[in-house]
């Protein structure tokens, strides 16, 4: 009769294990943005996935290391799933608007000359209007502006800085001609 190899928690977990381990955590938090918390509780339950299928492990059919390689990958793919379709059906768990990262409370204080939420939306409409208007070219450089730095747009774009600082003089006249030449 053969015996059994010793099983205990000490030989399954080890630091090559502990590495494949972090190794699928970092993953899983870059792909899904996972906090520590969270981060850890998918550690924990890695690890207590590997000590239940090391009772399952034959030696005769696979090396250690692949037997825990495989057995992380499917768990991995497992919460991977998991956290896509939780993703998918984000209204059934909410994030607290306080909860997200780039959230600051702001309030319009008109005493300091800013302007009102009714202000800020007329604003809004005339701008996308005289936007939507401007020839291709300059709707593009426009569209890019509104998200990044001159330099940066012209480097997405794939042209010259002077090429956007002269679309900007010109989106500049088309706002003017709109009568938001003081407000854009």
């Amino acid at each position: 009769m053969a015996t059994q190899p010793n099983r205990s928690p000490d030989t399954v977990i080890d630091d090559y294990a502990l590495a494949r381990i972090d190794y699928r955590v970092g993953r899983l938090v870059e792909a899904f943005r996972l906090n520590e918390d969270d981060a850890a509780d998918v550690r924990q339950d890695m690890i207590a996935e590997l000590l239940k299928a090391a009772a399952r492990h034959d030696p005769e059919r696979s090396q250690r290391n692949t037997f825990i390689n495989r057995t992380l990958d499917r768990y991995y793919l497992h919460v991977a799933r998991a956290l896509s379709n939780r993703q998918k059906h984000e209204s059934t768990h909410p994030t607290p608007i306080a909860a997200l990262p780039d959230f600051s409370s702001t309030v319009n204080d008109l005493r300091q000359g800013e302007r009102s939420e009714a202000e800020r939306v007329d604003l809004a409409i005339d701008l996308a209007e005289v936007v939507s208007k401007l020839p291709p070219q300059l709707k593009q450089i426009c569209e890019a502006l509104r998200l990044y730095k001159p330099s940066e747009a012209a480097r997405r774009l794939g042209v010259h800085r002077s090429t956007i600082y002269r679309a900007i003089r010109e989106i500049r006249k088309h706002f003017v001609a709109a009568g938001l030449g003081e407000d854009a």
